[in-house]
């Protein structure tokens, strides 16, 4: 029987033309009828991921800025930071690089240092709440992600450069198209998820999870029903159990329907 459903948001839930589907708030309300737990997870800002569930929010729980925070009720059930020699050191060595940009994302909001309209537009699509800043080492919040932004190489970022330099003193995972995330290497999607399991005392066996990129094969390895998304990396699918349609043919939602009956309520 399953008990909690965890889905990732980008590439998996959400449509690519950043909607998600018009059945989730039916196949919400009979999931929520037969009590079975629904978690957000993504590298979204907590605040824009209650803004993408607003009429649900209350009844479910979001894993946050890639595991680094859990809420539930508006209540903060855990949260990881970055340390600030780390953020000061990431700071420093990218100041000088061509076409990069940081997104500190701390517990109150975001922050930036370009107005940029292209940068802009990609925040508001994971950001609610955020500041440009004048200089980002002068942030007084605790600073749960370090998200990089590259408009045409993060993978090469990642590879060449982030992974080598910051891969033994926190996690990095390239997160996106354009985005590559560092975070406490203490923490992650899948610590995350096994939080929510032990708050209420769900297995592993009565776990489904959703994902379509590598930073959550953590979270997979917490659910005997993992699933990656067919749009997802060939390499990314091998850490799941079953492959669900496309995000654009509503993956998420079919394979719910498929696996819970939901043509009637408990």
């Amino acid at each position: 029987m399953i008990k909690l459903i965890a889905t990732d948001m980008d590439g998996t839930l959400v449509q690519s033309d950043g909607n998600i589907s018009d059945e989730f708030s039916d196949v919400f309300n009979k999931l929520r009828e037969k009590g079975i737990k629904f978690v957000a997870a993504s590298g979204r800002q907590y605040y824009k991921l209650r803004e993408n569930f607003n009429d649900y929010a209350d009844d479910m729980a979001f894993i946050a800025d890639n595991g680094t925070m859990v809420m539930y009720k508006e209540e903060e059930l855990y949260s990881k930071e970055l340390n600030y020699l780390q953020v000061k050191e990431i700071i420093k060595k990218v100041e000088n690089m061509k076409d990069v940009h940081l997104v500190l994302s701390g517990k109150r909001k975001a922050y930036l240092d370009t107005d940029k309209k292209e940068i802009i537009d990609e925040i508001e699509k994971y950001y609610k709440e955020y500041e440009i800043v004048d200089d980002l080492e002068t942030i007084d919040d605790e600073i749960l992600k370090i998200a990089v932004y590259h408009p045409e190489n993060i993978e090469g970022l990642y590879n060449e450069y982030f992974s080598p330099h910051f891969g033994n003193e926190a996690k990095v995972s390239v997160s996106g198209e354009f985005w590559l995330d560092v975070y406490n290497k203490d923490t992650d999607k899948g610590i995350a998820l096994k939080m929510i399991q032990e708050k209420f005392n769900i297995k592993k066996e009565e776990t489904m999870a959703f994902g379509d990129y590598f930073n959550d094969t953590p979270m997979l390895k917490e659910a005997k029903y993992s699933y990656a998304m067919e749009n997802a990396p060939e390499e990314f699918k091998k850490d799941a159990n079953f492959i669900a349609k496309s995000n654009d043919e509503n993956g998420v939602i079919e394979a719910i329907k498929e696996k819970i009956n939901l043509s009637k309520s408990s």
